[in-house]
């Protein structure tokens, strides 16, 4: 029973995508401001992001509805794209200011840093460090995004202050 009702969720999507080919790419056309390369990539996005968040948009809208669903996820995708942010993603060495990654040493840092965090923490760093979205490690660990995101700011924090106490002799002690 389930098998056909998922083959109709797909021909659904797919033809939402189709009625809505030019609102896209219109959109995007716009929002990329005559850059051919970053249309394509926002275009694509868009889809992505349409794709995963159709179970969202109710069921028997309106046709005007659903067209201001549509250019809410291609305005939602441009924004995190001109802010420069992966969705879900925070990069962990940033907020550390550790060395770039392709610095053997920031691995072995990074390790000595997780040493004070509890065995969930370091199942989280693990994860994030894998190259798992906030999202994706959220689902894993059975959590909500929101929780995963405290979570990693707990962490980075925690680390922050290690890395400070340990490393950083310029830094006032209490």
């Amino acid at each position: 029973m389930d098998a056909p009702s998922q083959h109709s969720d797909f021909e659904e999507i797919d033809r939402l995508l189709a009625r809505h080919r030019t609102l896209i790419e219109r959109a995007c056309w716009h929002f990329a401001g005559g850059d051919t390369f970053l249309y394509q990539e926002l275009v694509q996005k868009t889809r992505i992001v349409l794709w995963q968040n159709f179970l969202k948009l109710r069921e028997g809208c309106s046709v005007m509805e659903e067209q201001a669903w549509v250019l809410w996820q291609c305005r939602s995708v441009h924004s995190h794209q001109r802010r420069g942010k992966r969705i879900d993603t925070i990069p962990l060495d940033e907020e550390l200011y550790l060395p770039d990654e392709e610095d053997d040493d920031s691995g072995e840092l990074l390790d000595e840093l997780a040493v004070g965090l509890t065995a969930h923490e370091q199942k989280f760093l693990h994860l994030r460090r894998s190259g798992y979205t906030i999202g994706e490690v959220a689902k894993i660990m059975g959590m909500r995004p929101a929780s995963a995101s405290q979570l990693q700011y707990r962490i980075v924090e925690k680390m922050r202050k290690t890395y400070e106490k340990h490393y950083r002799h310029d830094t006032p002690r209490d």
